[in-house]
Order: C-alpha cells, then structure tokens, then sequence
C-alpha cells in the first residue's frame, strides 16, 4: 500500500507543477537555530517565510502537511541534523520537487543573522542564497522572513509583478528639544535618518524610529502597505527625562526661594546699620571767643526781655585740642 499511496501523492504534486507552467516546486526544510532561539520560535518564522513565497505567486510550494505525510509514508524522518544540502536534496527527491530550501538562524550579541539557501534537487548545487544580519526585538523577524522571500522570487525568471508603494516617513521631536539625528528602521534595516521615502513591496512592514539619546521613547508602528502612505513619527520625553526635569525644577525653585531670602536679610542689615549711624550729633558753639564741642541736646538760658545776657548750657562740654 505504501508505494501506492507514494505514487498517488508523487502525481498529486506533478499534477500541480503542470497546472503551473514553469513555476519552480520547492519544499522548505524548517530553519535550524544555531543561537538562543527554541523550536517554537524557529517553526513560527519558517511558516512565516512559506506562506510570503506562497503569495509572492512565483513558486509552486509544497504545504507542509502535504510534505509531511509523502515522508510519513516512506517512514523518513526528518531529524534536526536534515539542514545540509545532501539531506536536502534526499527529501526533495522523495518529494519530486525541483528545488528545497532550507536554513540558519542564529544570534551573535545584539544581532540576529539569517541564512537561507535554496538547493537544486537534480545536481545537489545551491541555486541561491540570501543573508541578513537584524537588530532589534524578536517579533521583527517575522518583517525579515518576508523580504527574504521575495528577495527569493525576484530572482525567478517566471516571477509575477509584486505592487511596490511608496512609504515616507517624517519625524519630530517635542518642542524646543534637541536630540541629534533619528533614526528610521524599516522591517529591521536602517533606511534613513529624520525623513525617507523608501518604495516597498505591498503587504506588511514595522517601522521603527528612535535617537540615540535616552531623552525620548522610541516609536514603532506595524504598517500594512497597500496603497502610498506617510507617516509623521513623534518622539515623547522619556519618564527617566520627565522626572529628571521635575528634580531640576524644584531645586531651581529652592534656589531662587534661598536668593530672595539672602537679599531681604542683606536690605534689613543695610537699614539697621543706617538707623545706628544716625545717633546723636555733637555741634561746635562759639561762646565767649572759646569754642566748645556740645554733646546731646543743647540748652539755651535766657534772661528776662530786653538785651540781657544771654547763656547757653552745653551738656557734656568738649574743648578742642590745642593748635
């Protein structure tokens, strides 16, 4: 039964490459991690990448469901070790498809790296390769698999036309603040800074806009292109930003509290050192041809009407110093 059950499965996948034309029949391996990815993670990027070769209509894919069950019935198991081309081109031969794909992903520091091939099954020669290097979270890499597979079909001499939009991206930052130039990151690659316009295939892209500066808050935005579009990017003031600004504001304020503070006592200090300068005033009198220095309050002795001798009580009486 199981030759039979081969050979019904073998025509099911020629029947589709004669109903395609010359589209190329490929099967995708599923990628291997060489880094800190789990199997989950790798699974979900590599169907990613299988359904965007899909839709990019320039190969006939084999479902992996469909793929899975030709290998079930010739009992071959794909183990973790089937990333090499030799094991490649086995399984497409088991298959009956023209081509295999297959492929690395890994993480060196900060930087995810991806490597995809795509094997000829006739001679075991790779037809292509495709290589990218992405910083950034994890979820971006999904941005990633699907420019890898249609940097595949834009090889293929049989390709159809994929729409490509135009995607501005314009970017600010709040008012009166400075923060140097901005970046701008599409689907994982620097595409500019502070304003780009970047012609992109129709379908899903993320964005990401940030400085180098701890100031402000990056801006990210999942974007579904299918027509131009334009984006203004704003930057807000990070909260590690906002609460420095607050410190900042009160100990301004407590400085301009202390100033005023300082200058009042100043001017209370000036008045009372004023009123003690102001005491009381010793004046010269001319009296009897002797001059007498009187001090305090002078007293002025008259007697009756007429032109009587005058005598005038000095209190304290100084004489001046010989000549």
């Amino acid at each position: 039964m199981k030759p039979l059950l081969l050979l019904l499965m073998l025509a099911f996948v020629t029947a589709n490459v004669l109903s395609q034309g010359k589209k190329t029949t490929v099967a995708v391996l599923d990628f291997q991690s060489t880094g800190d990815l789990d199997k989950k993670e790798v699974a979900t990027l590599t169907n990613r990448f299988r359904n965007i070769l899909v839709k990019t209509r320039a190969f006939e894919v084999v479902e992996r469901e469909k793929m899975n069950e030709v290998l079930k019935a010739q009992d071959f198991n794909i183990s973790d070790a089937c990333n090499t081309a030799e094991c490649a081109v086995q399984v497409g031969q088991l298959l009956g498809v023209q081509a295999m794909m297959a492929g690395d992903l890994g993480k060196i520091g900060e930087t995810f790296t991806i490597d995809l091939r795509m094997v000829d099954v006739a001679t075991g020669k790779i037809l292509q390769t495709q290589t990218e290097d992405y910083v950034g979270k994890l979820d971006g890499l999904l941005g990633v698999m699907q420019s890898m597979a249609n940097a595949f079909a834009g090889t293929v001499e049989t390709r159809v036309a994929v729409r490509k939009f135009n995607l501005t991206v314009t970017t600010a930052l709040p008012a009166n603040s400075k923060g140097g130039d901005i970046g701008i990151f599409i689907d994982g690659h620097q595409a500019g800074q502070n304003k780009v316009t970047q012609s992109l295939a129709e379908g899903k892209h993320s964005l990401l806009v940030k400085t180098d500066s701890p100031d402000f808050n990056e801006f990210r935005q999942d974007i579904n292109l299918t027509a131009d579009q334009k984006i203004e990017a704003k930057l807000e003031f990070s909260e590690s930003y906002k609460i420095r600004m607050a410190g900042d504001a009160a100990k301004a304020a407590a400085t301009k509290e202390l100033a005023a503070k300082e200058k009042a006592d100043r001017e209370k200090a000036k008045a009372q050192s004023g009123d003690s300068k102001g005491g009381s005033k010793k004046l010269w009198y001319i009296i009897g041809g002797a001059a007498v220095l009187g001090g305090g309050a002078a007293v002025l002795l008259g007697g009756g009407g007429g032109g009587g001798t005058k005598s005038l009580k000095i209190n304290n009486p100084v004489l001046p110093p010989n000549p």
